[in-house]
């Protein structure tokens, strides 16, 4: 994941999309910026126990915190566009009651 930043690069700031308008590096948000190439290939690691093509990125605690409520009791439900019986790790969504 070689294009990956918590901080854009200088020399990467000239690749930058706008979506609908908005300039992402004049936004403060929590998380990481990344190329749609790194993405495709950080989600599927969650579901294949930390691995990518046969090699393991992630180690089993990570995947396992990922993968686990991560908002405790929370209610989303007011939320329109949740899902009752559903939650949230770190990058996914979960059951917690399908």
């Amino acid at each position: 994941m070689k294009n990956t930043h918590f901080s854009v690069p200088i020399s990467k700031q000239l690749e930058r999309a706008a979506i609908k308008g908005v300039d992402f590096l004049k936004r403060r948000f929590l998380g990481a910026f990344s190329t749609a190439d790194d993405c495709l290939h950080f989600q599927p690691m969650p579901f294949n126990n930390g691995e990518l093509f046969g090699h393991r990125r992630l180690i089993p605690d990570v995947v396992r915190m990922m993968r686990s409520n991560q908002i405790g009791d929370i209610d989303l439900t007011s939320d329109p566009t949740s899902r009752k019986g559903m939650s949230h790790g770190y990058s996914v969504g979960i059951a917690l009651d399908p």
